[in-house]
């Protein structure tokens, strides 16, 4: 999975298929947060020709940097739906009921708080995978090291050349 478009079409539906979006707005921002994903794992990703994400090796996008880029596009869509109901155009209907059905709906504010928490929490699950990243990718394959343990009548250690017979 390298495609914009696949990409798009996950977050979509990790999103449960909101009604103001669609996958094409997705891709769109999507695109557009390449760079910033870049700065974040110092990576250099770009998109092909056929709208894949490559690196300069041309070699696909892995999982780990599509849950990144993923990320970011979560954390966009949290702070654009505070935004819109912090503003004039927010709806404030209380409650309304029909002979057996009542729909009970909040108000703007405690939705743009709710949107605001999942932002915060997406930017610290966004960090947590940052992190992860880093650490996989710069994670060390061997350390050579001369550090030697042993032991002479049960009692002495080597550690770098030097003898320790119980003490200093």
């Amino acid at each position: 999975m390298s495609k914009v478009v696949d990409i798009s079409n996950e977050i979509f539906q990790d999103l449960s298929e909101p009604s103001d979006i669609g996958i094409s707005s997705i891709s769109m921002k999507v695109r557009s947060f390449i760079g910033e994903l870049n700065l974040l794992i110092n990576s250099s990703f770009s998109l092909n020709s056929s709208y894949e994400i490559v690196d300069e090796n041309n070699e696909y996008i892995d999982v780990n940097a599509v849950a990144i880029l993923k990320k970011l596009y979560e954390i966009y869509y949290y702070g654009k739906n505070s935004n819109s109901f912090l503003g004039a155009a927010g709806i404030e209907v209380k409650e309304v009921s029909d002979d057996n059905a009542t729909v009970i709906s909040f108000d703007k504010g405690s939705l743009a708080k709710t949107y605001l928490d999942l932002k915060k929490t997406a930017k610290e699950e966004l960090q947590n995978l940052v992190n992860g990243y880093k650490i996989k990718k710069y994670a060390p394959v061997h350390i050579e090291s001369d550090d030697k343990i042993g032991t002479v009548n049960n009692i002495a250690v080597a550690y770098k050349g030097y003898l320790f017979n119980g003490g200093l």
